[in-house]
């Protein structure tokens, strides 16, 4: 058995981060909500307590069934182990990603074109264009490009929204 270091525990965090990114969903949330605005803080927990839950899940299933010599790419090391387990995960993967992926880049979309006035072409193609770039060139892993978009996202707009609390506290 390896031991755990430090540097183990904090390395995976910015994926972390990038899979329960969901501040940027509230807004729209509440649109959506419209009479019913006074559920939006019951719409928050269980929107993330349940991808929460799933995720815990999902990492005992990886841990108890690869124990210490996981890879990178999780979803590969069940492919060793079992094929439907690696079609299960695989799924799973791809949906997960891709609604954080969506409702990162609809935000930032609208970022583009609300409130910098940009064409949403070049909105829609400034939110498409670095993670095609990225996967294709492989510049990087994808595991790296998730984790570093999910540390900055999450810690830029952390102190963003911090501040604004300050401020309205204090008004």
């Amino acid at each position: 058995i390896h031991s755990i270091q430090l540097v183990d525990l904090i390395l995976p965090w910015g994926v972390i981060l990038f899979a329960l990114h969901a501040l940027v969903a509230v807004p729209n949330m509440i649109d959506i909500l419209g009479a019913k605005r006074s559920q939006a803080r019951q719409a928050v927990i269980l929107g993330m307590g349940v991808p929460a839950v799933i995720y815990v899940l999902f990492t005992l299933l990886v841990i108890g069934t690869l124990g210490m010599a996981i890879p990178e790419n999780a979803l590969l090391g069940f492919l060793q182990v079992h094929r439907g387990l690696f079609l299960i995960g695989a799924t799973f993967g791809v949906i997960t990603m891709s609604t954080s992926f969506l409702t990162i880049g609809t935000a930032l979309r609208e970022l583009y074109t609300i409130d910098l006035a940009m064409p949403k072409w070049f909105a829609w193609t400034a939110v498409m264009l670095p993670p095609i770039v990225f996967g294709l060139t492989r510049v990087v892993s994808f595991i790296q490009i998730i984790g570093l978009a999910g540390a900055v996202m999450s810690g830029v707009q952390g102190i963003i929204v911090f501040l604004m609390w300050e401020r309205a506290r204090k008004a």
